[in-house]
């Protein structure tokens, strides 16, 4: 008791110079400030959803009016968390320095209190404004209690800021997760994520959270502590490396409007252009973040048409394609000014160049990723490359004109390509996500390429007021797998409320029940004719600037034969309403099993809204 005693008061003495900085509490008047909570706060339903028996991450964004951020280039904080009193504060870590901190408990209450240094860069603009950073944030580990009286469901947090304070207070509600009991054995189920790699002391709690799911990748754990514990539980981890890791002088990549793109991947021919003998740059990062995990070295790719504006490059792709300075000028001219809508110019001269430029842009950053990826294995031969990149596609010729670069054809260099089939939130994008998914799969399959194909899934964009409901992000999982991946990864899962996660680990029984016929079976979609299903198109808007049409929006379809068997996946994309799935010539075949679907005829089956069916036939 004596201990705990002299370290309240010397913890009471080292607050002292910070409260006198902080100032005497009075109410403000103003939303000066503004604290987002992630997810609460983001959503309509301001309440915050945990799982409780397990420790879950809390983002915490802050907000300050242009007067305050311009204050000083650092500002000193208090946060006071009012909890209910069987959650526990177990760590937090981030963007904010903790300078000291304090713990209470009142009648049915524990209190957790700080003062931190906040950067002003990571306020993140004015109050209300969207946020548009998915890491500048602190992320909080909780303890939720397995139940929490009604009166006390609820968080509350205070801010004080030289003598002002501001309040928010989250309804709160705890939900209870049935731990998965089977784990897929073929299918990566993944995050790709920035903030849980923070979770120091509660690293062991986050990591049994994840295997109770049934995730068994994360692209980023460069904390020991968090990378010992999910290693502990047979989660493969990523050696993410940032793009400042590949950033020089001598290959500074450049848009074409001519700003220097510094911190950033290099200019592909600047690179390429390189003596033999010159190191590459990022390799080393690579080799050293992916052999501290699991050998899988992670980056983020993302070109675009309009970069790649170096010297060299330039000059190489006027005397490639025989271009004028004149032509290319009037080219990087419209290009500038256009961007993403060039594809749509109405001079016949500008697309024509833009069209050789897409091809060489193409050519020339999958050439980079290959130069990358044999310095790497030259090297470090066990260690395996995966990418993310965008979307765009050869079998889909619009998604490639749009962006100006085929980033399909980084997938033939990679060991893992991620696409981020990024799309909206309802049934036909599900059906569009599908699409892309089967697009990508016969682009690889047409070049032979051996990578694993793990599309990149939106909870939501950030700081949307929209998520992807967990009925949505379900059909989109099963919907990836069906249409040709080989695994999934979760785009900013800090966005994802208990339900998510229940119906996450709700999904694993039918992977692993059904994930032999995705991995290892031929499509047979031809075998059987779909009959009297709605022939309604959507049209959907999609970045960069181009449309897509999408038929049958409120429902999807495949086939698959594996050893004697046909799987039928049936998915129902409308919100209400069953939907008959009616197949017209069907081969003779006996029915072994369906789930979730109904037979309502020898040929013929009803699957509820929202819902997938599983059919299993046999040939005997």
């Amino acid at each position: 008791m004596k201990n705990h005693s002299f370290r309240r008061l010397l913890l009471a003495f080292l607050l002292l110079p910070v409260i006198a900085v902080l100032g005497v509490d009075t109410l403000a008047d103003t939303r000066d400030w503004n604290a987002i909570l992630i997810p609460a706060s983001l959503s309509r339903d301001t309440t915050i959803k945990l799982i409780g028996g397990h420790t879950q991450m809390l983002l915490l964004a802050l907000q300050a009016k242009e007067a305050i951020r311009k204050r000083s280039a650092e500002q000193e904080i208090g946060l006071e968390w009012d909890l209910p009193q069987d959650m526990r504060l177990v760590s937090n870590n981030g963007v904010f320095k903790q300078l000291v901190s304090e713990s209470h408990r009142t009648p049915g209450r524990s209190i957790f209190s700080s003062v931190f240094r906040v950067n002003s860069t990571n306020l993140l603009g004015n109050p209300g404004e969207r946020i548009k950073s998915d890491w500048q944030h602190q992320s909080f580990f909780v303890s939720v209690p397995s139940a929490i009286p009604e009166e006390n469901a609820y968080i509350a947090l205070t801010l004080r800021d030289q003598g002002q304070t501001y309040h928010w207070r989250w309804p709160l509600k705890v939900s209870h997760l049935n731990p998965t009991k089977v784990h897929p054995k073929l299918t990566t189920i993944g995050l790709w994520d920035y903030g849980f790699n923070r979770a120091g002391a509660a690293s062991d709690s986050i990591a049994a959270f994840f295997e109770d799911v049934g995730i068994n990748f994360i692209q980023k754990a460069s904390d020991k502590p968090f990378l010992e514990a999910v290693n502990k539980r047979n989660i493969l981890t990523g050696g993410y490396t940032h793009d400042s890791a590949f950033a020089s002088t001598p290959t500074l990549n450049v848009k074409v409007s001519g700003e220097a793109l510094s911190g950033n991947f290099a200019c592909p021919q600047a690179s390429l252009n390189q003596p033999p003998k010159a190191s590459v740059l990022g390799v080393k990062q690579l080799a050293n973040n992916a052999l501290q995990g699991n050998g899988i070295a992670v980056i983020d790719y993302e070109p675009t048409g309009l970069s790649g504006f170096c010297d060299q490059a330039i000059n190489a792709f006027k005397e490639k394609y025989r271009i004028s300075t004149e032509q290319f000028d009037s080219f990087r001219y419209s290009f500038s000014r256009e961007k993403f809508k060039i594809h749509q110019s109405n001079e016949a001269e500008i697309r024509a160049v833009y069209e050789k430029w897409k091809q060489f842009n193409s050519q020339q950053t999958s050439a980079y990723i290959k130069q990358i990826r044999d310095a790497l294995k030259k090297e470090y031969p066990t260690v395996r490359l995966g990418i993310t990149t965008g979307k765009s596609h050869s079998a889909n010729p619009k998604s490639v004109s749009a962006l100006g670069n085929d980033n399909s054809m980084l997938a033939d260099n990679v060991d893992v390509i991620m696409p981020q089939l990024y799309f909206g939130y309802n049934g036909a994008n599900v059906k569009l996500l599908m699409k892309y998914t089967q697009g990508w799969r016969e682009t690889m399959d047409a070049r032979k390429v051996k990578a694993q194909l793990w599309p990149l899934l939106l909870i939501r964009y950030p700081a949307g007021n929209e998520s992807q409901p967990p009925l949505r992000v379900r059909q989109q999982l099963l919907g990836a797998l069906a249409s040709g991946a080989q695994g999934v990864v979760i785009y900013a899962p800090s966005n994802m409320e208990a339900d998510h996660w229940i119906t996450l680990a709700d999904t694993m029984k039918d992977i692993a029940a059904y994930e032999g016929f995705y991995h290892h079976g031929r499509r047979a979609d031809k075998l059987f004719n779909l009959r009297q299903m709605p022939k309604n198109q959507a049209v959907q808007n999609v970045w960069p600037d181009y449309k897509e049409i999408i038929d049958g929006p409120s429902w999807g379809f495949t086939a698959h034969e594996w050893q004697g068997k046909y799987l039928l996946t049936l998915f129902n994309l409308g919100e209400q309403g069953d939907l008959e799935f009616d197949l017209a010539d069907m081969p003779k075949l006996t029915v072994i099993k369906s789930e979730n679907a109904t037979q309502k005829s020898d040929s013929s089956w009803r699957v509820p809204a929202g819902h997938i069916g599983f059919v299993t036939l046999s040939k005997q």
